[in-house]
This record gives structure tokens, sequence and C-alpha cells, in this order.
């Protein structure tokens, strides 16, 4: 994702959810690609996921925040 491969940077964070579907890291890498690459809704949905799977996860928590989204704080 670094070097700009950001297409195959999606296909593989996409097969690592699939692979790991209750793991919270792998929306949020997903989420990470699509929000780099101006996919805006598809990065939201990501890390909504992530959060549902990880409610402790502050990396989900601000990237919604930067992507106008607001979530409650975890109890």
């Amino acid at each position: 994702m670094a070097d700009g491969h950001l297409p195959e940077a999606i296909d593989i964070f996409k097969l690592n959810v699939k692979n790991y579907p209750d793991s919270g890291n792998t929306y949020d890498s997903l989420g990470e690609a699509y929000m780099r690459s101006g996919q805006k809704q598809l990065a939201t949905d990501c890390y909504k996921k992530s959060l549902e799977k990880d409610p402790s996860n502050s990396n989900a928590r601000r990237k919604l925040e930067e992507l106008g989204e607001h979530q409650a704080e975890p109890r």
C-alpha cells in the first residue's frame, strides 16, 4: 500500500477479512486502504465493522471521526 499499489492492497485485505472475519484488525486495514483510495463509504463501513469486532480500536474510532462519523465511546 505504501508503494501506491492500492488495488492490490485492497484485494489482499479483502482476502484477510474473508479468512479472519472475527478480527477487528482485518477490517481496520481494509478501511485504511479504502480511505487512501478515496472510497469513503467503504472505508466507513469497514471501520464500523472493525469497532463491532473490537470496541477498543481507537484507530478505527479516529478514522471514523476523520470521515465525519461519530461513534460512542466503548463502555
